[in-house]
């Protein structure tokens, strides 16, 4: 054997990339390599089967339920219910503590990932047996991510799943950085208490936290504080929440949805003046709301001195308009006196399902989105715009790109949805961006193709450009594209015919699109046989 397999750190590595079974076997080919693996083995959890399999089998008794389906056209949910039959002792549980509780990292606990289940009475037990020490049955866990309610109900049954949440705590140690937590406000009042419990037990430690509920959302952070916490997804915020998350003090990533505006103070012009204290560690912000103008809720607690590096903006809603954004655009510039955010990422959708597709609007607005405002944040380094309105650009706004934002590696401008509205650039203008940004290897705009004959030729050194964006940009000869990719853009390895909607119309610009995307395809392919 090789030196360097007995390095551990190589070994961990290694078990990284292993599935639980293949762990398994790598734990069992020799000595050297028993922890390595079975630290993997053992690193999640899903159930109670694994201290199930390392207790006597003579303690239990098993009894089989049935849990009626809730749905006509379902089948019963049987699973198998173990019970004492004498009292645990320290000596049935040593093993377990000793040699594989220190080697979990994280419980994300699934009822439909195991066919047995201790009963509370035995959890109960458990508990007595070890003194009520929280966490002791994975001392070290770093993650754990509670159970949903109405998945368990739907497997065990109501009395089991309410009673079930008390005896968590038996993982639940002082250790942990993750917890997800989901709690709606029909949720049983006992789950609701646990969890709660388990995030003000955890508070010192706790990192990353992930909470669903409005009403938990509100509790949560009413009457803990998370003096660690460096990253926050929320999912139903109430905007009243919106004050305590400003008071964290090591925040650095928040992701909230479903903020919606209760009152009317300010406006996305005219924001309340923010704190300069709120969120002061805050350096990724991501957002899901209805309307762009939701933003001036949050601008009110960002400070201006102090920019976001990240903002990413979701509004689903079929009645946001070009004004609605060009306002978004505009709070955001007038609010920051300090412009280093690096990425952008704005989306506006309506909100889609397969009961309910995509309809493009009968009447387009003929209004276009200016990108000015945006000016100002000269460290962009991703901007990406996705919505179904025109974005302007022009061959002016395509000359001051490459001056106002220097740096940029991703910039995606093409509208989600078929556009009427003719492209005012052409390829001499992407040939333009590219040379004039070197940094730049994705590109997503339209522009008008047609003119394209494939002899043109980049000069200077070749672009960077790995993919390329191009919704419905206009094209006649798609052999001529094809060429035209080939001799200018070397490192090129993805084209993007399509956006999110419009891709069942089949209109004569798709069509050849995709012929220019088999082309090159078939080009590389070929040159890549004779090197």
């Amino acid at each position: 054997m090789h030196r360097c397999m007995g390095i551990v750190e190589i070994l961990d590595h290694i078990t990284e990339y292993l599935t639980p079974r293949e762990a398994l076997q790598f734990a069992l080919t020799c000595r050297i390599f028993s922890d390595p693996g079975l630290d993997e083995v053992w690193h999640t959890i899903h159930s109670f089967e694994p201290l199930i399999a390392c207790l006597p089998q003579d303690v239990w008794r098993e009894q089989k339920m049935i849990v009626p389906s809730s749905w006509p056209e379902e089948d019963d949910e049987e699973y198998t219910m173990l019970h004492l039959v004498r009292p645990l002792r320290r000596e049935h549980i040593a093993r377990y503590l000793d040699f594989y509780a220190p080697r979990i990292r994280e419980v994300r606990f699934d009822p439909w990932y195991g066919t047995r289940t201790p009963s509370i009475e035995s959890l109960h037990g458990l508990q007595v047996l070890t003194g009520c020490q929280p966490g002791v049955l994975s001392p070290l866990l770093k993650r754990f991510s509670w159970y949903e309610v109405e998945v368990a109900i739907g497997a065990y049954g109501w009395d089991y799943a309410t009673q079930l949440a008390a005896h968590m705590s038996l993982f639940l140690g002082k250790k942990i950085e993750h917890m997800t937590v989901d709690v709606m406000d029909d949720t049983p009042l006992s789950f609701q208490a646990a969890t709660h419990s388990s995030m003000d037990r955890c508070k010192t430690n706790l990192r990353k936290l992930y909470i669903l509920g409005k009403d938990a959302i509100g509790r949560t952070f009413q009457s803990i504080t998370f003096q660690a916490l460096e990253d926050l997804e929320l999912r139903f915020v109430p905007p009243t929440a919106i004050n305590d998350l400003a008071a964290l003090p090591m925040l650095c990533r928040l992701d909230i949805s479903g903020i919606e505006a209760e009152d009317s103070k300010g406006s996305p012009l005219n924001p309340i003046v923010a704190n300069p204290n709120t969120f002061s560690a805050l350096r990724s912000l991501e957002v899901k709301a209805t309307q762009p103008h939701n933003i001036h809720y949050l601008l009110r607690h960002l400070p201006p001195n102090r920019g976001l590096h990240s903002l990413e903006w979701d509004a689903i809603w079929e009645k946001n308009s070009v004004e609605d954004w060009q306002l978004f655009l505009k709070a955001l510039a007038a609010h920051y006196k300090c412009f280093c955010l690096t990425h952008l990422k704005l989306r506006g959708r309506p909100p889609t399902s397969p009961l309910r597709p995509f309809e493009p609007p009968v009447e387009t607005d003929p209004l276009q989105l200016g990108l000015e405002p945006l000016f100002k944040f000269g460290s962009l380094q991703t901007l990406e715009i996705e919505m179904p309105h025109c974005i302007a650009l022009s061959p002016s706004i395509i000359a001051k790109i490459p001056s106002v934002w220097p740096a940029l590696h991703r910039l995606i401008l093409a509208p989600s949805t078929p556009s009427p509205h003719p492209p005012n650039i052409d390829h001499t203008h992407v040939l333009e961006l590219c040379q004039k940004i070197p940094s730049l290897t994705w590109l997503s705009v339209r522009f008008d193709a047609s003119r394209i004959t494939g002899e043109e030729r980049f000069v200077g050194p070749p672009p960077k450009l790995r993919l390329l964006g191009v919704g419905r940009s206009p094209i006649i000869s798609p052999s001529g594209v094809t060429s035209w990719l080939l001799h200018n853009f070397p490192e090129f390895r993805l084209l993007i015919t399509e956006r999110d909607y419009g891709e069942e119309d089949g209109d004569v610009f798709k069509t050849r699109w995709e012929a220019v995307d088999k082309g090159w395809r078939a080009e590389r392919k070929q040159a890549s046989m004779f090197k």
